[in-house]
């Protein structure tokens, strides 16, 4: 059962205007409807534009405060609907284009049949600005938390970027932030601080599938270990922290072996390999000498029975 308080039909068959420097409501409509109905279909104000092939507004507002404003204790406090536009369209010059809460549900929820449930644009370089959500993922009312619908067990949550996703850490630095991810149970398996210090709860692989490459060349592994050798290592900090590390000079890692497209970075891909290579020929190298040492001992055995 569904209870309409007012029906306008026509071009325009109502025009209410408060005084222009009036902060007070210009109109209030309410519903005072009765029914067995557990679960009535209650509307305050339905409005329809209907105008032909092009486009009509159902509601526009225009005012230095709140364009549209309603309030329910349950159920939904603003809904839109379009065949072919916008269900809702709202925006701002200086403030929030839509401004929503719910005490129990969601404060805003966008569904599309055939196209996007949400479109949100921000002029001013942002788009969504989130806050407040105190709960058990967040630990105050300045955390944001953006999940799946709970009701789905399997629902995934993809993000799909023409161009680059970007991630900022600590944008108002003033504080240690990083990238944590934890699994079901709560436990944290991935930290990226903003230092770029990766730590994982588990092992990380790299591809090496063969059908993944091409273009193989041989190596000489004793030119490798000669080039390690002669490659200078020493004990260092990353700037502005004081963890110390041991390892070679990307520059000098670049020019002795060519590897990789930076030098700048060292990828543990080619690090590994270089250093297998290198294992490889300290292997042929101890290999020799066992072999002339066991070679020695058989001269001096016979030596000594003399």
């Amino acid at each position: 059962m569904i209870a309409t308080s007012l029906i306008v039909h026509a071009q325009r068959q109502l025009d209410v205007q408060g005084t222009q420097n009036s902060t007070d409501t210009v109109v209030t409509i309410r519903v005072n409807f009765t029914s067995n109905d557990p679960d009535p279909d209650v509307i305050g104000l339905a409005v329809c534009s209907d105008h032909g092939s092009g486009q009509g507004d159902g509601i526009a507002s225009f005012g230095g405060r709140t364009g549209v404003f309603r309030k329910t204790s349950r159920g939904v406090g603003v809904r839109g609907h379009s065949s072919t536009g916008p269900g809702m369209f709202a925006s701002s010059t200086s403030g929030f284009g839509i401004d929503a809460s719910s005490s129990t549900n969601y404060a805003i929820q966008g569904w599309s049949f055939n196209s996007t449930g949400a479109r949100i644009r921000g002029g001013g370089g942002i788009a969504i600005e989130l806050g407040g959500a105190d709960s058990a993922w967040g630990s105050g009312n300045d955390d944001s938390v953006i999940r799946t619908d709970p009701s789905h067990s399997s629902g995934d949550m993809i993000l799909v970027t023409n161009d680059a996703l970007s991630v900022h850490l600590d944008d108002d630095n003033n504080s240690t932030s990083s990238l944590q991810i934890f699994n079901g149970v709560n436990t944290q398996i991935f930290t990226l601080t903003e230092a770029g210090n990766l730590t994982l709860t588990g092992s990380c692989s790299c591809s090496s599938d063969a059908k993944r490459k091409e273009n193989f060349n041989a190596i000489d592994n004793q030119d490798i270990l000669d080039k390690i050798a002669a490659l200078p290592i020493s004990e260092w900090q990353f700037i502005g922290e004081h963890v110390r590390h041991i390892g070679p000079m990307a520059q000098d890692f670049y020019a002795a072996f060519h590897l990789g497209d930076s030098d700048t970075a060292i990828a543990t891909v080619d690090a590994d390999g270089v250093a297998l290579a290198a294992i490889q020929a300290l292997k042929k190298e101890n290999d020799t000498l066992r072999t002339l040492v066991e070679d020695l001992a058989k001269r001096l055995e016979k030596l000594d029975g003399r």
